[in-house]
């Protein structure tokens, strides 16, 4: 660069070689984009071999396919951290089955799909059960159940194989959209299997076919939707026997307070039964005591009445023999009516016998008055004993 000018000169030669490679270069990318476009490439005048134009496109190639495998991997990355975030936000098995198939049909562009359960795991001849169910975008509520062997999922259940049929069965699609769409074409069928246990079967129909690559993609989803399941399967079972235990627990702590009350009970049952009996010991000696008087009380009335009944005969005997001197007084009385009868008669015969008859009346009232107060007193002696 002489005299401060920023440019170089060239040669009119260097000029002519610049042009003609110039030149080349363009035909030779217009040669290589015609043959990555599969056209087949026109006579040249490119002064190349063939074989290394060729050479350059199969590395090109290579790169285009190292640079998809790439790409593939890090969305199938992206696509297994996204079903392991989705998994872990949910505990149970029935809402773990609703979120997987969503998100299975969305990935790979289905149109329809079921989980099914098995009813008893790690029991051979297990049958299944319908959990979740989406078609055309919406959840579907279906009851179904499959016995062990019976039809494609069955089979898929006993072979523990995936299955894609390019075909599907007349009439094997069980759901319609309802709004005129296509039936699906394609059927893949994956148990879930994890330590040799099957845990259920996916069954996911497309309108598309099922490339080998996303046959394997789907499997890999489904390896870890099945250690996952198996995770959640065993923690459920694990709250269960939890549950179970603490249920068992708290039965037996009531039993052990119900045991501790009856204890409770029967010490104070005990402790009453002693304290009565002690007062029956009591009560008995009490009644010994009492009896004994009583029996001596007895003895005494026994000889009390003895005495009455001695005193009561002797009054009967002092009775009759007042009742005899009674009739005595009044035999003698009728006697002394008579005489005195007799006495009136010789009264009106003989007047001076007047004082005597009345001496001996006088006297004879006197005596039966002495009669009759005796026999009140023993009377009343009588009725007081």
């Amino acid at each position: 660069m002489s005299n401060g000018f920023p440019f170089r000169l060239i040669t009119e030669q260097r000029w002519d070689a610049l042009t003609h490679e110039n030149h080349y270069l363009k035909e030779v990318v217009d040669l290589v984009q015609k043959m990555l476009s599969g056209n087949k490439p026109m006579e040249t005048s490119l002064e190349v071999e063939h074989s290394v134009i060729t050479a350059v496109l199969q590395h090109l190639k290579e790169k285009e396919q190292l640079i998809e495998e790439e790409q593939r991997k890090q969305r199938q990355n992206e696509h297994q951290q996204q079903l392991m975030e989705l998994i872990g936000e949910h505990q149970n098995l029935i809402s773990l089955c609703d979120a997987v198939l969503q998100f299975l049909l969305k990935t790979f562009q289905l149109v329809q799909g079921g989980v099914f359960l098995v009813d008893t795991i790690g029991v051979e001849g297990a049958g299944l059960e319908l959990k979740a169910c989406y078609a055309y975008d919406r959840k579907r509520y279906i009851n179904k159940t499959i016995k062990a062997g019976e039809g494609l999922v069955g089979q898929v259940l006993l072979d523990r194989k995936p299955l894609y049929l390019s075909e599907v069965p007349q009439g094997y699609v069980y759901i319609t959209s309802g709004i005129g769409e296509a039936t699906p074409s394609y059927l893949y069928i994956v148990p879930l299997v994890y330590n040799q246990k099957v845990y259920g079967v996916i069954e996911v129909a497309s309108l598309y076919p099922l490339t080998e690559d996303d046959q394997q993609r789907f499997n890999s989803f489904c390896d870890s939707i099945s250690a996952n399941m198996s995770m959640v399967y065993h923690a459920e079972q694990t709250e269960i026997l939890l549950e179970e235990t603490q249920y068992q627990n708290e039965v037996v702590r009531a039993q052990e307070e119900e045991m501790r009350q009856n204890m409770e009970e029967l010490k104070a049952a005990q402790e009453s039964m002693e304290r009565k009996q002690h007062q029956l010991q009591k009560l008995n000696d009490r009644l010994s005591k009492g009896e004994q008087l009583l029996v001596k009380e007895f003895e005494k009335s026994q000889s009390y009445q003895k005495r009455i009944q001695l005193e009561k005969s002797k009054a009967e005997e002092s009775y009759r023999e007042v009742q005899e001197q009674l009739a005595e007084v009044l035999n003698e009385k009728d006697a002394l009516k008579s005489r005195i009868e007799e006495l009136e008669v010789r009264e009106r015969k003989q007047h001076n016998k007047e004082k005597l008859l009345n001496i001996v009346l006088h006297k004879s009232k006197e005596r039966e008055a002495g009669m009759m107060e005796k026999i009140k007193e023993l009377e009343k002696k009588l009725q007081a004993k």
